[in-house]
């Protein structure tokens, strides 16, 4: 009879967590408004809406590494109505930079999103070789402590033997603005979130962090190939977490759901016109590029006695 009971009980409150889920989904995520990772996100929760048929609420909570979205989505249902979905930095490295790890330690991945080297950027008004420029401005922005643009920055100012202050911003728009104005000397950032200054002439690609030249800009050379220094080892994604309390059938229905809708025409037209992959692999090979990546991060840590002060 009690396990009878026990069972009854357990069905009600999937059922119900199923219900709450079903009304509304909310998207919570440490990426800024406007980047191209929120971007995709947007053209994404549209498309999970119209599938689901509930809305789809984009909650954007940008600053600390992340640190500040992830404590807030640890106090949100743990039913599958609150999903994450942020990128390597702030489930890896940003917890380990401020010792928070027990934030992300109960996250499990639903499935990855995208993928997307980054392009190192100056101003346009730079006429001087990169090394010597450097020298006469030994400054770098990124959009945050512990970013993936923070981390190739430091390893390119170090592989130069030119030590460089970095500077953290919250808004895209004023480190692009400040880069561009040669208020800091250089970044590095996606392509989809630094276009429009490019295409503007404000500032200029030097090289890209991917192992192969890309597509969109064949004549750019890859880091390795302009300054001898190997970046790709540091993968910038994005991807969709939950807790891991969350039943497996709700993750699996997600990780369809998410599957389903990055084979949408409209949603694979929105990845190439921000210069992004669709990240397919399989959750086991993903979990294993996690901790890959975690293992690199903590190294470059130890290498450059990173910490937060």
């Amino acid at each position: 009879m009690k396990t009878i009971f026990k069972f009854f009980l357990i069905t009600i409150l999937l059922c119900a967590g199923l219900s709450h889920a079903n009304n509304k989904i909310t998207i919570v995520t440490p990426l800024g408004v406007g980047s191209a990772p929120d971007r995709l996100l947007r053209v994404f929760a549209e498309s999970l809406s119209k599938k689901r048929g509930v809305p789809v609420v984009v909650d954007n909570k940008p600053g600390g590494g992340g640190i500040i979205a992830l404590e807030y989505y640890q106090r949100q249902p743990a039913d599958g109505s609150f999903i994450y979905m942020a990128g390597g930095e702030n489930v890896i490295q940003s917890p380990i930079l401020y010792q928070r790890e027990n934030l992300s330690a109960n996250l499990a991945v639903v499935a990855p999103f995208i993928t997307a080297p980054l392009v190192l950027f100056t101003s346009s008004a730079n006429k001087s070789d990169f090394t010597d420029g450097l020298k006469k401005n030994p400054t770098f922005g990124s959009w945050a402590i512990g970013s993936t643009g923070h981390v190739c920055s430091i390893e390119l100012s170090s592989f130069l033997q030119v030590p460089s202050t970095h500077i953290p911003y919250k808004e895209f728009g004023q480190w692009l603005a400040d880069i561009a104005n040669e208020n800091v000397f250089f970044g590095f950032g996606s392509i989809g979130s630094t276009i429009g200054f490019e295409r503007s002439n404000r500032i200029k690609y030097l090289a890209v962090t991917s192992k192969q030249r890309l597509p969109w800009f064949p004549s750019l050379p890859t880091v390795k190939e302009k300054f001898g220094v190997d970046l790709e080892i540091y993968q910038n994604w994005v991807a969709f977490f939950v807790p891991n309390s969350v039943p497996e059938h709700i993750r699996t229905q997600l990780e369809n759901d998410i599957r389903l809708i990055q084979g949408d025409p409209v949603v694979r037209s929105s990845f190439e016109s921000l210069y992004s992959y669709q990240y397919t692999i399989s959750n086991r090979e993903f979990q294993r590029v996690i901790e890959s990546d975690r293992k690199t991060f903590l190294k470059f840590v130890k290498t450059h006695n990173l910490e937060i002060k």
